[in-house]
This record gives structure tokens, sequence and C-alpha cells, in this order.
């Protein structure tokens, strides 16, 4: 009797050690799903974005400062700043952005508009309803602070006199940063003709960069940066003396060698089994500029491309090709638009130039 009465408690601490270990591996597996959230948003978004940038500049035809062979520093233009481009489309490439105080391998694609789409995929966009670059006004984009690469992550380094150059096909665009401001979501004046003095007609040519506040927490404000054109250039003269180093040689260098990095080189797609080397360029898929254009169904249509800077020879325009609704380029290597996305419920962070409301990121 004394033994069968000393071991009943067993059963009750074998309950307690069961809970206790459900418990563990309920606590372990959420960890688990958190890192992997994390990892997500904080390296695979941007990964993501970085293959979308690279492929949308591979398929336009701007040329390159140094075409000449000699690169050399673009002096500043007098009068006018010629405006480029004057209109675009939503999801259009305008022009491409560089930050030096972000890095010199800091560079981002800027496109029109500031849906998720363009803010997710394309790195920088533009408020359609703020100026064109280099006119009187107020030239406004957006960029999340963090996911999909975060292009303006760092604007608090920013400090006065730093350069912001927006390069569009033709033309450089030299902004200077002044100073930034933290408003709430509702305050559309940031994004006005006018942000210094709101209701008045505009004298300077401003750009203005919106991202939210905080940055790793729900953003309760949006950071506003601002600054003012210093010069413009032209591409065909060479590059801005701020993004020019001497080379051992002493000759002119491009800061920025555009070398993709080892984690964004993961998951590039580069071949699509084309048979010759002429055609295997046909393997990266171009952006889509056309509500006509469609999405080749097959790897063997892809690989009629002649050129990798020829969307119309990936993009078929039959009816017959499976149309990719809401993608940003063609599918070339398969009939469907596996990677292609409309966004997730996470919204861009700036904004809104429709509502004047920025929707949380």
């Amino acid at each position: 009797m004394k033994h069968s009465q000393q071991s009943a408690p067993a059963p009750r601490r074998s309950v307690s050690r069961s809970i206790v270990t459900i418990i563990a591996e309920v606590l372990l597996t959420f960890a688990a799903i958190c890192g992997l959230y994390v990892a997500w948003m904080q390296w695979w978004t941007g990964v993501e974005s970085a293959h979308v940038q690279e492929e949308t500049r591979q398929q336009v035809a701007w040329a390159q400062p140094d075409a000449g062979g000699t690169l050399t520093i673009a002096q500043p233009q007098q009068g006018e700043p010629p405006v480029q481009p004057e209109s675009a489309r939503a999801g259009e490439l305008m022009a491409r952005v560089y930050i030096p105080r972000f890095g010199d391998q800091w560079e981002r694609n800027l496109v029109q508009g500031t849906s998720l789409v363009e803010l997710n995929q394309h790195g920088l966009g533009h408020y359609e309803i703020s100026q064109m670059p280099g006119q009187v006004g107020n030239f406004a984009i957006a960029g999340h602070r963090n996911g999909y690469g975060q292009p303006l992550g760092d604007v608090d380094r920013l400090q006065p006199g730093d350069a912001i150059v927006i390069r569009s096909q033709d033309y450089w665009y030299v902004y200077q940063y002044t100073n930034y401001t933290i408003v709430t979501p509702d305050d559309g004046s940031v994004i006005g003709p006018n942000p210094e003095h709101p209701g008045e007609a505009p004298t300077k040519r401003m750009i203005t960069m919106t991202t939210c506040e905080p940055k790793y927490t729900t953003p309760t404000h949006r950071w506003i940066s601002f600054g003012e054109l210093a010069y413009w250039a032209k591409v065909a003269d060479g590059i801005p003396q701020e993004l020019a180093k001497e080379g051992p040689d002493g000759a002119v260098q491009f800061v920025n060698n555009e070398k993709q990095s080892f984690f964004t080189s993961i998951g590039s797609r580069r071949t699509c089994g084309a048979r010759s080397p002429s055609t295997r360029s046909c393997s990266r898929p171009p952006p889509s500029h056309g509500a006509g254009r469609r999405c080749v169904r097959s790897e063997k249509a892809a690989r009629r491309c002649p050129t990798p800077t020829s969307t119309a020879g990936c993009c078929a325009t039959s009816r017959a090709p499976r149309r990719c609704a809401g993608c940003s380029r063609c599918c070339s290597c398969s009939p469907r638009c596996a990677r292609c996305s409309s966004g997730d419920s996470r919204g861009p962070p700036a904004i809104s130039s429709s509502s004047n409301r920025c929707r949380t990121t």
C-alpha cells in the first residue's frame, strides 16, 4: 500500500511535463515564424526589388556617360533646365537616383506612381500630382524606409549640402539636401508645389522625399526631406562631380560600378534554356509598358527576342498569349506570372497623392 501511494503522483508530473513541452514547442515555432518573417521583410523583399530594378534598367536604351570611351566631368549648364520626362505612365521608369551619403553603390530606380506595386518592386515612386525633375515647384518622391530594399532607410543620416542626383535619359539634375521635418500622415502640404509657403506660387526648384517615421515600428508620422536644385548637366558630357572619383591612373571614374552583390544575385533569372549564347539575353523579361503587350507563353516564343533591350521582341502582341494583369514585366520564361504580385496588405510609406493620407507600412 505504501508503495502504491508513493508512486501515484507520477502521472501528474508526466502531464505537467507534457504541457510544458507543448508550450515550449509552440513558442519555438512562433519564434521561427517571426524569424522567417523578419528575414523575408528585411532581406528577401529587397532582393526581389533589386531584381526588378535591374531588369528594368536593362530594357531602356539610355546611353552611358562614357559612351565615347573616356569618362569626364559633366559641367553645369546655364539657362532653363530641360524637363525630362515631360510625362510618364504609371510604373514607367522616369529616372535613376543616386545619393552618395547612402554609399557609393546606392542606386534606385524612380518610376511614376506611388502605389504598392511601384514602391514594393521598383524602388522609388514619383507623386503624379507633383512637378517633374528640373521644374519650378516641388518634385516629390516616396520610398519605403523599412523592407523592400528600404531605399529611404537612412534619411536621418543626410546632412545639409548632401547631393541627391537624379539621372533621366539625357540629363542630370543635382539637388542639394537642405533640411527635414516630421509631419502627421494627413499633412499633404509637404508634397504641394510650395511646401515652405503653402498656397503661394512656387519660386524654387525643390525636391521632397517622403518616408515613414519611426523606422522599425508602426509608422505614426512621416519623415520629410527637402532639397533644392543646384544645377543640371548633360549625360552626354559625362557624370556630375558628386558621382566621380579619381582612379589609380588619375582618370575619372564613376563611384557606382553597378556590380551585383552576392545576395541580390540569388534567384536572378539569367537563362531560360536558350540554345545559343546570342539568344540567351532573351531570358531577361522586359517591363510591360502597354495594355496591349502580353507575357509570352512559352520559352520558344521568348527565344525570338533578338536583343536584351528589345521590349517588343519579348512581349508578344497577339491575342493568344496570356496577359499578366498588374504585372511589372513580361514573364518570358514561363506562361504563368508566378512572380508577379499586386502587393500585400502593407501600404506605401508616404503620403497618398489622392487622399493626402499615408497608408501604414
